[in-house]
């Protein structure tokens, strides 16, 4: 069983524990407190959807990525946080409502952004980066906004209960995203060689390096907002963007795969090194 079938499966199922395991978590609070305080969180999500993809594109072709490898980097700059984000970030210097709060806002928003974006570039930009721009929205809809409206009308009803089933969700989302993961290398050993170029991994190095400096940017005048946003300018859901990539029309899918997951690891990995250079616990 090949990655089209297994392995998209098991992210389908880990998308939809993330996702509800989020709607879980986030009480009225998390959102309230971005409202009352907006600029913020819409300067974070014109970092992340609209700054973010457009330098996604601009370094695949500055460094005249393949196809797969342009795809991976725009289907990860349009993907929401993954679920464990709010809880892995309390070094962040942001309460968990905030921090729960801009998951949840960068999951909406991801909702319309990802297929607006896939339209305007197959349609205008690049037409060999073609996506199903109906199948990405269903994709999203139900594996993302249907278990966030499930998991927040369930938290509104039982609060015990939710507070109760959360985090074994969270860590089974976690474990089964870790599962898909280790089957896709296990298949894809080999084309993991091929998309793994100097190109590639140069490419990823200032796309997220360029996410860092936009976090700096769109989080100022806070250090500790900056360090933040530089942190889920990184840190994106691989499942989400390995699933919508399953919608373009690119022949080399299993490549396509391999991309996502080589950018995923490789901005994981200049994640965790930013944090430890920025110092944990940023001030003011």
């Amino acid at each position: 069983m090949g990655p089209d079938t297994l392995v998209i499966r098991i992210l389908v199922g880990g998308i939809v524990l993330g996702a509800l395991a989020i709607g879980l978590g986030t009480r009225l609070g998390a959102m309230g407190r971005l409202i009352a305080d907006p600029g913020p969180a819409v300067r974070a999500m014109v970092a992340m959807f609209l700054v973010m993809p457009m330098v996604a594109i601009g370094v695949g072709v500055l460094f005249q990525l393949a196809p797969a490898g342009r795809m991976a980097l725009l289907a990860l700059a349009l993907s929401p946080l993954p679920p464990l984000f709010a809880r892995r970030s309390a070094d962040l210097d942001a309460s968990q409502d905030i921090l729960v709060g801009l998951q949840l806002l960068a999951a909406l928003v991801s909702l319309v952004a990802a297929p607006l974006w896939f339209l305007v570039v197959g349609r205008l930009v690049d037409r060999t980066l073609w996506f199903d721009v109906e199948r990405v929205a269903f994709i999203l809809g139900m594996t993302i906004a249907a278990p966030l409206v499930t998991g927040m009308v369930v938290n509104r009803a039982a609060p015990v209960l939710a507070d109760a089933i959360r985090i074994p969700l969270e860590r089974g989302a976690s474990v089964i995203l870790g599962g898909a993961a280790v089957v896709l290398v296990l298949d894809l050993d080999v084309k993991l060689g091929t998309v793994a170029t100097p190109a590639m991994f140069a490419a990823v190095a200032t796309l997220f390096g360029l996410g860092v400096a936009a976090g700096l940017v769109f989080g100022a005048p806070l250090r500790a907002r900056q360090r933040g946003l530089g942190v889920a300018m990184m840190t994106r859901h691989p499942g989400v963007a390995i699933t919508m990539a399953t919608t373009s029309a690119i022949a080399a899918r299993d490549q396509l795969f391999a991309a996502v997951l080589l950018a995923f690891v490789t901005s994981s990995a200049a994640g965790v090194v930013y944090r430890r250079l920025t110092g944990g616990k940023a001030g003011a």
